[in-house]
């Protein structure tokens, strides 16, 4: 495509664009993110393979400390998505 660098950013599902006459193989091999690249639609939600996929991802919460209105919110959001249990089990640990 001419001046196809002008249309890099309609691209919306792609792993890797390449441009101009960069051969896919390079990019395989040594000028790109990864060889694993989404097929089968999966460009849709996410890219290539990277080291992100081999880290697993902790969060830690601590209560202690938080103020009550995010409490009540917590509660009120559980009831409305129809979680009852969820939001009592909120409100009994702040109690």
């Amino acid at each position: 495509m001419k001046d196809a660098e002008a249309y890099v950013s309609e691209v919306r599902n792609a792993g890797i664009v390449t441009l101009g006459d960069t051969p896919p193989a390079l990019v395989d091999y040594c000028a790109g993110p990864s060889h694993v690249l989404p097929t089968s639609g999966w460009a849709r939600f996410r890219g290539g393979l990277s080291i992100y996929d081999f880290l697993k991802q902790r969060a830690v919460v601590r209560a202690k400390g938080i103020e009550k209105d995010l409490w009540s919110a917590a509660v009120d959001i559980a009831n409305y998505e129809g979680f009852m249990w969820h939001g009592r089990s909120i409100g009994a640990r702040y109690e």
